[in-house]
């Protein structure tokens, strides 16, 4: 287990629900309060710890491991893959200077570096595989009225 502090009821506003806990969740992952292959608390356990349901944990839970940054590997077991950061391209259309992509991308936990460049935007993104990394890419640029070519992604 490494120092520092894990997930908390503190670190929760009043009222918190499946995308708040996800936000604390995946922060304590990049962060490195979780070894890789370290498993989590059960989710009732986590419920009671973080003041939440079971539902609300169990929700986050499966964003994150959308996001590649948890395993569930059954229902009794959710553990933190090994991750490595993935360089992510996105390629944009004619016209488009990346600024929209890149401030979205500045303001995503899972990036830690944003490159934009002539037609594209490199993003390097902290997940356990391609599809977590492009997931993350695909998040940012779906929120923008921008139109996004093609999305690659390999290890950084």
């Amino acid at each position: 287990m490494r120092k520092g502090k894990r997930a908390r009821v503190d670190d929760l506003p009043p009222g918190s629900g499946h995308a708040d806990v996800a936000r604390v969740l995946r922060r304590a992952v990049i962060d490195g309060e979780f070894d890789s292959a370290e498993r989590l608390k059960p989710g009732p356990e986590l419920a009671r710890e973080l003041g939440v349901s079971l539902a609300t944990v169990q929700q986050a839970v499966a964003i994150l491991a959308r996001e590649g940054l948890l395993s569930v590997v059954s229902r009794q077991r959710t553990a933190v893959p090994a991750r490595g950061a993935w360089l992510v391209e996105v390629s944009l259309l004619p016209g488009d200077d990346g600024t929209a992509v890149a401030s979205a991308a500045r303001r995503h936990p899972a990036v830690s570096l944003v490159e934009p460049e002539p037609g594209m935007v490199r993003l390097t993104v902290v997940s356990a595989n391609w599809g977590g990394a492009a997931s993350v890419a695909a998040s940012v640029a779906g929120t923008l009225p921008v139109k996004v070519v093609t999305v690659r992604a390999r290890p950084a």
